[in-house]
């Protein structure tokens, strides 16, 4: 946890340090399908780590699919302090990478997550009005292009009138 935090803050600080992060992004690695195989008590790692990719492949590390889709898929991270940062390199790499379906996908359902949290828990991760609007269209980009994902998504929670309610309010 402590490591991968340490790279965020070297990364953000000199993303020309990425090439010599390898090792260490092999190690983080490792640690996440560890962490992933008994997520109970490592769920703020798990966070951290996802975290750390996002920031590395917002920054210029060569884009690896299967770690931004484990890094989407942790969202919204359990560890809320990461919800801000996770979702503005979010933004950074799909304005800047064109995203693979899969990936959509798994994009999709995740910010669909992040929607439906209850009021407290959105308050306590501080994301500001500006970056959710943000959020909101990354989600509306993706079901303008690929409607079928959003029927998924919204087929996930038809059980709830509350939460179909709120993602259909954002794609209005």
């Amino acid at each position: 946890q402590n490591l991968a935090y340490l790279l965020i803050i070297l990364v953000q600080n000199n993303p020309q340090v990425l090439p010599s992060l390898g090792e260490f992004i092999a190690i983080m690695q490792q640690w996440y399908l560890e962490g992933k195989e008994n997520p109970n008590g490592y769920q703020l790692m798990l966070s951290n780590i996802a975290s750390a990719y996002l920031t590395f492949f917002a920054n210029g590390l060569d884009m690896n699919t299967d770690l931004l889709n484990e890094a989407i898929s942790e969202f919204p991270p359990f560890d809320t302090h990461e919800t801000e940062p996770m979702l503005l390199n979010l933004a950074k790499i799909f304005s800047s990478t064109t995203i693979p379906l899969p990936t959509l996908e798994i994009a999709a359902f995740a910010l669909a997550k992040f929607f439906i949290l209850n009021e407290e828990d959105l308050k306590k991760r501080k994301v500001t009005p500006e970056l959710i609007g943000v959020a909101q269209q990354i989600f509306r980009t993706i079901a303008s292009s690929n409607p079928q994902i959003i029927q998924q998504v919204l087929a996930k929670y038809s059980n709830s009138q509350v939460k179909t309610a709120k993602l259909t309010s954002i794609l209005s």
